[in-house]
């Protein structure tokens, strides 16, 4: 096969890569789970371009909506929190919006023709 290494986190980084998207210009979205950021990653090299960084560290998964395609929805999971870190993290478990940089846009996905 012509397998090619994309990215690899550093020891230092906490967590790990969960769900992720791919925006029109080819960057990958990935929520980094246990390292509060989702992080995308340049198509051409893999290296993290830029980095949206949230309240909560478990942020699970992402997708690019709303009207204009700028948008990046991210959900959160909250089931292996303790009591204490449910409190310091309110915002675990639901769902987080942030607008994507200048230019930067996603793009319609194809439906299933089953």
């Amino acid at each position: 096969s012509n397998k090619t290494l994309f990215y690899t986190m550093e020891e230092s980084e906490q967590g790990g890569p969960d769900g992720a998207c791919v925006d029109s210009q080819g960057g990958v979205w990935v929520a980094q789970a246990g390292n509060w950021r989702v992080v995308r990653h340049r198509p051409s090299d893999g290296a993290i371009d830029y980095v949206v960084k949230l309240p909560l560290n478990n942020p699970s998964s992402c997708c690019i909506g709303g009207l204009n395609m700028d948008r990046l929805f991210i959900t959160t999971a909250r089931h292996r929190l303790s009591d204490e870190e449910r409190e310091q993290q309110p915002g675990a478990g639901q769902l987080w919006c942030a607008t994507l940089p200048q230019g930067i846009t996603g793009f319609t996905e194809a439906f299933f023709k089953g």
